[in-house]
């Protein structure tokens, strides 16, 4: 192999090998973007479970109240018929 087809090689190879950095730091970037979209979504879910659950809590104290206040009521009605 002559000398200017070794360095014609070596060129390529540099070349190829300068173009997969390229690519792998792009992924990485790309990784590290979202991994802060998946983290940023948890967040967000973890939020939405609160309010669910809070959701539910003010649901069942809310029935736990009407239901209170419809025996208040029928103990009132009783009441006044007497």
């Amino acid at each position: 192999m002559s000398d200017e087809m070794k360095n014609r090689y070596v060129e390529y190879l540099f070349d190829r090998l300068e173009n997969v950095e390229l690519d792998n730091r792009a992924m990485q970037l790309v990784l590290e973007d979202l991994t802060k979209e998946l983290s940023r979504s948890n967040r967000m879910f973890e939020k939405l479970n609160e309010l669910q659950s809070l959701l539910e809590e003010e649901r069942e104290s809310r029935k736990s109240l009407e239901r209170e206040n419809t025996k208040l009521k029928e103990q009132l009605q009783s009441s006044g018929n007497l």
